[in-house]
């Protein structure tokens, strides 16, 4: 069957994979005219590198990027270490993987190509009518060609959305979409990482919840063998017109950042000489109560994007692809055609990320303001519960079964119906 997939990131490429392994005709289009990797760092967790692991990309991965033990967050409010989670907590031996998302990307596009997906790059589509077949219109006129030169057909049985979250292909079917933006974004920045300043953490400084000031190692870019690492500063996006906010400069951005964190982050600013080095990312929550409509499906972070605070974005759109793998693989293990049954398809696969994707969206929105915000009550509040939950047994696993990605409620913990955890943090 033919199946259309419209975005080359993450959830995109991954889904790409598995679909023409099982046997499926498979046609990518990407709006860049090349693989582009739009972001900085990235943070696979357990769960995600379960699914790298199954389609067997996990170990070129661990080579180019960073293990993490955990995350740790310091309140100069509190005056001590508040936030301590760790991969630990949750499996002894485990890990989260810092990535540069053009590695992650690099891999996951390579493996496509090997397995015969075709890509169509330059090609946005901007419409689609379903129906029967579902038929795509484009940004160019035909005849649509891929990297080989191959005739791609105008009509699929099956479209797969995975165009990001500043897509507008949403709006184009019944599937309803609500999409809010934060307030708060970051600025950030990828410089090299000196070998005494790599803890094997995501670094966190937090003072109250109007600055945070992050240090994510990263390992290697796609075309180097330096380490690195992603730095990052939280800001309001809606009233500051300077990238640094206020009015500021790179030095006085720099002198905010000694003021926080004391002089450990020196070597990481000395590395930054003008504002062109920096980018500015927003974020917005996009929330449907159901992924699916007839023969047309919304996944990643067209489909949840969410605040980046719980270190989720690329993991859950590998989840996403694992979950429509398993979609098809349960429909033709009980004697389905393939032709004919994407809607049942696709509707399975909302029912299994149901759980799952609204505890971390219900997540993100409830903890994004205790980090980025205007108010005076909430870091005070959050510090206190993140001290206590240190000597708390059950709180402690919580919060590490939520960092590897692993939840599907605030208080039940039964596995998902997509396994996340047969990968048991040992090297493959």
């Amino acid at each position: 069957m033919a199946v259309a997939i419209v975005g080359a990131g993450v959830a995109g490429l991954a889904t790409s994979i598995y679909l023409k392994r099982s046997g499926q005709d498979v046609h990518v289009f990407e709006r860049a005219q090349t693989l582009e990797a739009v972001g900085s760092g990235i943070m696979v967790q357990p769960s995600g590198m379960a699914v790298l692991h199954e389609l067997g990309l996990l170990d070129q991965c661990l080579r180019k990027g960073a293990p993490l033990k955990g995350v740790l967050g310091t309140s100069p409010l509190s005056q001590r270490l508040i936030l301590d989670t760790r991969y630990e907590h949750w499996k002894p031996g485990a890990h989260g993987l810092g990535m540069h998302r053009s590695v992650l990307l690099n891999v996951l596009y390579e493996e496509a190509k090997r397995c015969g997906v075709q890509f169509q790059f330059g090609l946005g589509v901007n419409d689609f009518i379903s129906g029967d077949k579902v038929r795509i219109s484009v940004t160019e006129p035909q005849p649509l060609a891929d990297y080989e030169g191959v005739r791609s057909p105008a009509e699929y049985d099956a479209l797969i959305l995975a165009s990001g979250r500043n897509s507008t292909l949403q709006y184009k079917s019944p599937i309803q979409h609500r999409a809010t933006p934060y307030s708060w974004g970051a600025i950030w920045a990828t410089v090299e990482l000196p070998d005494n300043l790599n803890q094997g953490v995501l670094r966190q400084w937090y003072n109250r919840s109007r600055q945070m000031f992050g240090i994510l190692p990263i390992g290697e870019s796609a075309n180097s063998t330096q380490r690195l690492c992603s730095l990052f500063w939280s800001r309001p996006v809606d009233t500051d017109i300077s990238l640094f906010g206020d009015g500021g400069t790179l030095e006085s951005w720099k002198e905010k950042v000694r003021a926080l964190v004391g002089t450990v982050a020196d070597p990481l600013l000395e590395q930054l000489q003008s504002a062109d080095q920096f980018a500015l990312a927003t974020y917005t929550d996009i929330k449907m109560p159901a992924w699916n409509c007839d023969r047309v499906l919304a996944i990643g972070d067209c489909a949840h994007s969410m605040s980046p605070q719980l270190g989720q974005g690329a993991n859950m759109g590998l989840v996403d692809a694992r979950a429509i793998a398993q979609a098809v693989e349960w429909h033709t293990g009980n004697g389905s055609s393939r032709d004919g049954h994407w809607p049942s398809i696709f509707a399975a696969y909302s029912t299994w990320r149901r759980d799952h994707l609204s505890y971390y969206q219900s997540a993100s929105r409830h903890l994004t303001p205790l980090f980025q915000s205007s108010s005076l009550i909430t870091p005070i509040i959050r510090d206190v519960a993140l001290l206590a939950a240190q000597h708390v047994g059950f709180v402690r696993n919580h919060a590490a079964t939520t960092l590897i990605g692993g939840r599907t409620g605030w208080l039940k913990t039964n596995d998902l119906i997509v396994p996340l955890h047969f990968w048991d943090g040992k090297a493959p």
